[in-house]
């Protein structure tokens, strides 16, 4: 009975953790080339992409006095940027990453790959077993959603993916017509060339989509936008009386010279900026510039210089350093949060920060709540 108990504990683990586990190697675009060296062009247009926020913040914000213009300006650039990048890349390596049209399949011939147990409805856990002298690996899928999702990415770039040759309970050649032609529990076997299963041979357009398919993420998400405005919160009401008021410094700067409501751009930069931001500097530059911690640490660099200038508007320098080493301390945990969790809890957790930030600038402006800082600003 205790073995049981013991055993079933252990796959309930299993079954859970297989939900938890995010796939990071569907952040990896695998681009061709990269990351771009020193004597490549590439890598001084990244350079340029990465420096063209503070270049916007420091005309426009300080200069030009018009945050509007500033934020706009901004996110313009970092789209901008990076689908010129990601364009130029796929116009000069069109179709190197599409398997079917540069790698036929021969359903003639042996093909290296993974065994894809394309009819196995069980839940549970991947198991790997010995691989063959070809190089070959039988893989059980028995996440049933997972598999699915799998078969029909991997059908979008091989659509020819049915042709090749079947399995069933290792004995090959034999492809059956319908699936009633084995027993429910019986395995069939898809061979599948390894580097799909990898995700090498995927575009990075799908690997994007895929990065974003786990359901998880969104509840992890969820749960962290939940708990950092909650802190954010408490934090703001225990420490309300010696936060500065930057209401007039935020009318000077220019959000009122268009006659737009205040409301229209608290909600556009909630909702917008981190999804753009997270896109910019965990995704885009990550893949494109390069995924080390010296390629991170120059990322994260440029990410808070930005910042920097929009700090200086409402504080002193030294407050201003303060901020910009929890910005940077910030953009390396998102980094981490992505990877172990998804894209998606990034964007949330950029979004409770964004919205914390928006809430507390709009009591000042509006005094909704009679907490809304004690000093003036520094």
């Amino acid at each position: 009975m205790v073995k049981v108990l013991i055993d079933y504990s252990r796959l309930k683990m299993i079954e859970y953790y297989s939900y938890i586990n995010y796939d990071s190697k569907t952040l990896h675009w695998n681009l061709k080339d990269h990351p771009p060296k020193l004597d490549n062009l590439r890598l001084y247009f990244l350079f340029l992409a990465m420096f063209m926020p503070t270049v916007i913040m420091l005309i426009f914000l300080h200069i030009c006095k018009d945050i509007w213009a500033s934020i706009g300006l901004f996110h313009l650039s970092c789209i901008s940027f990076s689908c010129i990048y990601m364009f130029h890349y796929q116009v000069k390596h069109h179709d190197e990453h599409n398997l079917s049209s540069r790698h036929p399949i021969n359903t003639n011939s042996n093909i290296n790959g993974t065994l894809y147990n394309s009819y196995e409805h069980s839940r549970g856990s991947r198991d790997s077993l010995s691989s063959s002298s070809n190089e070959s690996y039988v893989i059980q899928h028995q996440h049933h959603q997972q598999q699915h999702q799998e078969y029909h990415v991997i059908h979008d770039i091989m659509p020819d993916i049915d042709q090749l040759p079947h399995s069933i309970n290792g004995n090959s050649g034999r492809q059956p017509e319908t699936q009633e032609d084995h027993a429910p529990n019986q395995e069939v076997e898809l061979l599948i060339p390894k580097d799909v299963y990898n995700y090498r041979g995927l575009p990075w357009y799908t690997l994007v989509k895929l990065s974003l398919s786990s359901r998880m993420q969104y509840v992890f998400g969820i749960l962290l936008f939940v708990f950092s405005v909650g802190l954010g919160l408490a934090l703001y009401y225990a420490l309300a009386n010696i936060i500065p008021n930057v209401a007039q410094k935020i009318e000077s700067y220019g959000l009122l010279k268009y006659h737009v409501p205040l409301f229209v751009f608290f909600v556009y930069f909630t909702l917008v900026n981190p999804f753009v931001e997270e896109w910019f500097w965990r995704m885009f530059l990550v893949n494109t510039f390069g995924s080390s911690f010296i390629h991170r640490a120059i990322i994260t660099f440029f990410y808070m210089a930005y910042h920097f200038f929009v700090l200086i508007v409402f504080f002193n320098i030294w407050v201003s350093f303060l901020f910009c080493f929890v910005i940077f301390m910030g953009g390396a945990l998102f980094n981490v949060l992505v990877q172990c969790f998804g894209p998606m809890v990034g964007v949330l957790g950029h979004m409770a920060a964004d919205l914390l930030i928006m809430f507390i600038m709009s009591n000042m402006y509006y005094h909704w709540f009679p907490i809304y800082g004690g000093l003036s600003p520094l």
